[in-house]
């Protein structure tokens, strides 16, 4: 609990007490009475934190971070702030700014669209923590309160754990540059969980009004590469050259900037499928003077023009559009090809994993229902071998469905033939 009160010279001071019971004071001297209260509210806060043990809110470290020195000092006498770097003086220890902005310039081995997501990872912890949080000072709670505010801030739970991720890889680096000792992101999950719902199958009729729907050969080559070559839009897309196509043995050489930091995975080789041919050929016979890549290098935009242009065919063909446009067809194709042939053999031609198909790739179709429907149907109607049955029979060595609408019927009908007996029956005397 904080008070404020005012002495004969209009000099205001704060009273409260700490965690052990110790009575503190903070003068404030001659300033504004609103203002004064505004500065007890904030102390009483602070001091309400540091007695539960919970980190600070997003507010208030703002607030200490615009605070004017003199009075921030005020706070670091009576424990409820941390000193802050004085001109002149040596640093307590590095900044979070600081820190993460060296380390985002020291990645030299990241991609572009990485850095960009450093960058966009470094601005929501200077936004919570301030720019000058000394990086040592950022505890387990302030975590889990940062966490917290993501959640807060309408941010949806991959977008948050990837910021976390992020995080969590900041701070490590800080361990292992001994300038702190511990994560304070350490424990938090950062997988990026499965979005079912996101998930659309692309079917063969949607797909036949999209390609005719295309207008020219090269967007038809793009089409036919995502949804019948499975390959990730834009990167792999249009990174594809035409010296990878193997016309005679049927084979398409795919650069995979994705998963090129892994062992062995800067390239795979796909089937040149029949519909993916089809539409290479006619793409190699309009540009028989082409470049050196399969689909021109873009401009004015570059790569993120493909999906604006992509949903527009879409829309000309008429078809209802569907969400994650590329993945999805990416999605449908691995869907596809697992029904006849093994997983190991779809995934190295996706290039991914059994366990990331199983979660983010492959979808349950209304074909699945229909075909196993008529399975069972199929599986009744079928004579046991040797069982002198007809077609229709049903097998000796299964039960038949019957509803109990059914067997209530049955049971009805027996008991007008045959009357209800005892078990037991005596014989008349």
């Amino acid at each position: 609990m904080a008070s404020l009160s005012t002495n004969a010279k209009g000099q205001h001071r704060i009273l409260f007490f700490d965690a052990q019971g110790e009575r503190l004071s903070i003068w404030l001297g001659k300033k504004p009475v609103q203002w004064a209260k505004t500065f007890t509210a904030r102390v009483k806060a602070l001091a309400a934190a540091k007695h539960l043990g919970e980190p600070l809110n997003r507010d208030q470290c703002i607030w200490l971070t615009e605070l004017a020195d003199n009075h921030h000092a005020k706070l670091v006498k009576v424990g409820l702030a941390q000193p802050r770097n004085q001109k002149g003086q040596d640093p307590v220890g590095p900044t979070l700014g600081g820190f993460v902005d060296a380390y985002i310039a020291g990645r030299k081995d990241v991609k572009p669209r990485t850095r960009t997501n450093y960058g966009a990872s470094r601005s929501k912890l200077v936004e919570f923590f301030g720019e000058s949080r000394e990086l040592a000072s950022i505890t387990a709670l302030d975590a889990d309160q940062f966490r917290a505010s993501c959640k807060g801030d309408s941010m949806s739970e991959n977008y948050t754990r990837t910021v976390i991720k992020n995080a969590k890889l900041f701070f490590a680096a800080a361990v292992k540059g001994k300038i702190i000792t511990e994560n304070p992101f350490k424990g938090h999950k950062t997988g990026l969980i499965a979005r079912p719902e996101r998930m659309e199958f692309v079917d063969l009729e949607t797909t036949r009004k999209v390609l005719a729907a295309c207008p020219n050969a090269e967007w038809k080559a793009i089409f036919a590469l995502c949804r019948f070559g499975g390959l990730r839009c834009p990167s792999e897309v249009l990174t594809l050259k035409w010296d990878g196509i193997d016309w005679e043995r049927g084979r398409v050489l795919v650069r995979s900037p994705k998963t090129e930091h892994h062992e062995g995975g800067e390239f795979r080789t796909i089937p040149l499928f029949p519909e993916l041919r089809n539409a290479l050929s006619e793409l190699d016979l309009a540009t028989p003077n082409g470049g050196e890549f399969v689909i021109a290098p873009r401009t004015n935009g570059g790569a993120s023009n493909l999906r604006t242009t992509f949903l527009k065919i879409i829309a000309k063909a008429g078809v209802k559009p569907w969400g994650k446009p590329f993945q999805n067809l990416r999605s449908s194709r691995e869907t596809e090809l697992m029904q006849s042939h093994p997983i190991h053999v779809v995934t190295a031609w996706m290039g991914n994993t059994p366990k990331v198909a199983m979660e983010n790739y492959l979808q349950v179709r209304d074909s699945d229902f229909d075909k196993a429907i008529l399975t069972q149907i199929l599986t009744q109607r079928t004579p046991v071998a040797g069982g002198g049955g007809s077609q229709g029979d049903t097998p000796t060595n299964e039960k038949p469905l019957v509803s109990k609408g059914d067997a209530k019927s049955r049971e009805r009908t027996q008991s007008k033939r045959y009357p209800r007996q005892e078990s037991n029956l005596r014989p008349e005397l």
